[in-house]
């Protein structure tokens, strides 16, 4: 009995962290950080500031190269930092572009995993402008 209060101790705890730093639905890898981020541009109102206090805090991990996380989610981040309009993870987004750059552009296609995935969302993350909200994009007040 006890061994079974434990498993569901530990399920419990689980999905409150899941849901805690899952935002607009998703978790806050690199990844997850990165598309929240991203959709953030679209919302207004208290969720939006809501989610905004929380991608500052997730920033610290999610922007991170020394989490071992691959590079090619990394610049998924840094996309989604450099257009959430977030002067923080704006700034935070670009050092660790420029710390990523050197070892990216001195590296070819083929040259280990994931190289063609980590060129493409590198150049994506270079100028991301193409994924900003428009002015004339309607607003989501939540």
């Amino acid at each position: 009995e006890i061994e079974e209060l434990g498993v569901i101790v530990q399920r419990y705890t689980r999905r409150k962290m899941v849901s805690r730093f899952s935002m607009i639905g998703h978790a806050m890898d690199p990844l997850g950080f990165g598309m929240t981020a991203w959709k953030l541009q679209w919302l207004d109102g208290k969720w939006a500031d809501a989610t905004c206090a929380g991608l500052v805090e997730a920033a610290r991990t999610a922007l991170s190269s020394r989490s071992g996380t691959p590079a090619f989610q990394l610049y998924a981040a840094i996309i989604g930092a450099r257009m959430s309009r977030v002067e923080e993870l704006e700034r935070r987004a670009e050092r660790l572009l420029r710390k990523m750059a050197g070892p990216e552009m001195s590296s070819k296609c083929g040259d280990g995993p994931n190289s063609a995935i980590n060129k493409v969302m590198f150049a994506a993350a270079l100028e991301p402008l193409s994924l900003r909200c428009l002015a004339e994009d309607p607003l989501f007040h939540l």
